[in-house]
C-alpha cells in the first residue's frame, strides 16, 4: 500500500476479532452485541471495522448521526443500523427509505416520524431512550412518559424494537450510582410490560458497563471501544482475566529530520523549550492537525529505535519534535507514537495518564487526514 504522506495508522482485524470474542465470551449465550461505530469507529474506518463484525456474525449496529448511517447501510445493505443521536425531521424520510432506526424520546418526534412513515406506506423502526442519571436524552422514568410511551407505540407508522438508557458514571468508583441507575432502567421497562407494551428488547451496558456489570441482567448490550481494544476510565476499573484488551490500532510516522544541537538552543514556537545539554533533534511529520492532543506536548513520548524519546517545545500543526539525545536513528527510519518497538510499548493508556483525558477521548480525536492501513482483513 502506498501511503499519500510518511504518517499512517495500522488496524489489525484479526485484533479486532479477538477482541469480539473476547466480548461475547464474557456475556450470556444470548445476549445481543451491538457494535458502535460513530465516529468512524473511533478513528480506526468504521466501514472497515463494520465489516469485520459483519463476518463476525454481528447483524446490529449503532452510529451518531444519520450521515455515518448511510455511508454504513451503503457497505452492509442488510445490517440493522441505529441512530444513537438525534435526528432531524428533514432527515426522517431518508432514515425510511434506508431502513434506518431512530432514537426517540418524546412524542412530536414520534408523531412527525409517524406522518412519514405512514407516507411511504412503511413503518418505521424506534427505540426509545430512557434518561436515568446521564441527564443527556430520553424519557425521565415517571408516570407521565409511561403515557406518552402508551400513546407513541399505538401509531400505526412506528415499530418499536427496543429500550435503552446509557450509564453516566461507569469511568467513575461511584458503582452504586450505576446500580441504580439499572434498577430505575428495570422498573421503569417493568412498568411498561405491566402496561402491555412488550415484551421489550432493553439494553444499558456499554463498553465500561459491559467490564463492570456484564448484560446487567437485558437483552443486549452496546460497545464501540472494546472491540478495537480501548477502554475508558481504565484506571478505575479493577482488573478481569476475562478482558485481555489488546489495541487493534496502531499510529507510526517517518522521521523527517535528525539534526544536532548545542547547548542553549531554542526548539519550536515561542521558546518554551530551551536545551540545557547538547541535544538531538527529530522532526516528525504530524501535529495537533492531525489530531494530536496539545494536552500532551511536552509529556508524551514515542518510540525510536525502540527507545522512548519525549517530545519537546510547542507542537505545530503538522510537525513535532522529540528529544532522541543519544539514539541512532536517520531520516526515513520509523518511529510508534502507539503500539510496540522492540520491548518497549506506548499506549493510549499512556496518553490518558499524561493527558488527563480518558483514552477513548483521545482516540477520537485523530483525525483522518491519517491514512489507514488494514491488515489481516
Amino acid at each position: 500500500m502506498k501511503l499519500s504522506r510518511p504518517v499512517w495508522m495500522e488496524i489489525d482485524h484479526q485484533q479486532v476479532r479477538d477482541n469480539l470474542e473476547m466480548i461475547k465470551k464474557a456475556l450470556k449465550p444470548a445476549t445481543d452485541l451491538r457494535l458502535v461505530l460513530k465516529d468512524d469507529a473511533y478513528s480506526c474506518g468504521a466501514l472497515a471495522i463494520g465489516r469485520t463484525g459483519w463476518d463476525f456474525g454481528i447483524r446490529n449496529y449503532a452510529v451518531s448521526n444519520m450521515e455515518e448511517a448511510l455511508e454504513l447501510r451503503q457497505a452492509l445493505p442488510k445490517a440493522n443500523i441505529l441512530v444513537l443521536g438525534y435526528t432531524g425531521e428533514d432527515m426522517f424520510e431518508e432514515a425510511l427509505s434506508h431502513d434506518i432506526s431512530l432514537a426517540l424520546w418524546n412524542r412530536p418526534m414520534a408523531e412527525r416520524l409517524n406522518q412519514e412513515a405512514l407516507s411511504q406506506g412503511k413503518k418505521a423502526g424506534i427505540q426509545l431512550v430512557v434518561d436515568t442519571g446521564l441527564s443527556r436524552l430520553g424519557f425521565l422514568p415517571d408516570q407521565a412518559s409511561l403515557e406518552e410511551i402508551k400513546a407513541i407505540v399505538a401509531l400505526e407508522g412506528l415499530r418499536l424494537e427496543g429500550v435503552y438508557s446509557h450509564f453516566a458514571r461507569t469511568e467513575t468508583e461511584d458503582d452504586q450510582f450505576s446500580l441504580d441507575q439499572i434498577q430505575t432502567f428495570k422498573d421503569f421497562t417493568q412498568a411498561l410490560e405491566d402496561m402491555g407494551i412488550g415484551p421489550i428488547f432493553r439494553h444499558m451496558s456499554d463498553s465500561a458497563g459491559i467490564i463492570k456489570f456484564g448484560e446487567a441482567g437485558l437483552e443486549g448490550v452496546r460497545s464501540g471501544a472494546l472491540p478495537i481494544g480501548s477502554m475508558t476510565g481504565r484506571h478505575v476499573l479493577k482488573e478481569d482475566k476475562k478482558f485481555p484488551l489488546k489495541s487493534a490500532m496502531s499510529l507510526y510516522c517517518r522521521i523527517a529530520r535528525v539534526q544536532d544541537f548545542p547547548a542553549g538552543r531554542s526548539v519550536s514556537y515561542d521558546g518554551t523549550f530551551e536545551a540545557q545539554a547538547p541535544i538531538r533533534v527529530v522532526t516528525l511529520p504530524l501535529g495537533y492537525g492531525d489530531g494530536l492532543p496539545y494536552a500532551l506536548a511536552g509529556k508524551m513520548e514515542v518510540l525510536i529505535g525502540g527507545q522512548r524519546c519525549r517530545q519537546i517545545g510547542a507542537m505545530n500543526m503538522d510537525m513535532i519534535m522529540v528529544d532522541a539525545t543519544g539514539v541512532f536513528c536517520q531520516q526515513g527510519d520509523t518511529v510508534v507514537l502507539l503500539g510496540r518497538q522492540g520491548q518497549e510499548e506506548i499506549t493510549l493508556d499512556d496518553w490518558s495518564l499524561w493527558g488527563g483525558k480518558s483514552s477513548t477521548f483521545f482516540q477520537a480525536m485523530l483525525r483522518d487526514r491519517i491514512p489507514k492501513r488494514h491488515i489481516n482483513l
